[in-house]
């Protein structure tokens, strides 16, 4: 999964936080505007509208980042984890976290 990101980006902290407790690893790309020598002219051909931040995992290219979490916790939490919610009250609470 590629992962593209702003390291002053609370968004992307906050999916990298998940990931990582989650213990889902991302290949990350991290994304400078001003400098030429990274990864922003491979972000726009797979995101035109040149969101951070964007995450892109085979057929599937998420761009916010609680969906994105989310989208993680869905696919690669077990069904023990903290994060992953037992009933419609705990998810809800979570997802306001969120």
């Amino acid at each position: 999964m590629d992962f593209y990101y702003k390291t002053t980006s609370s968004g992307c902290r906050a999916v990298l936080m998940t990931a990582k407790s989650i213990g889902v690893k991302l290949n990350l790309k991290s994304v400078d505007f001003y400098k030429k020598a990274n990864f922003a002219s491979e972000l726009l051909q797979v995101n035109p509208k040149f969101n951070i931040p964007t995450l892109v995992d085979k057929d599937i290219i998420l761009t916010e980042p609680r969906s994105i979490m989310i989208y993680l916790l869905d696919k690669y939490a077990d069904e023990s984890h903290i994060l992953k919610p037992t009933n419609v009250y705990n998810e809800a609470e979570i997802n306001q976290l969120l």
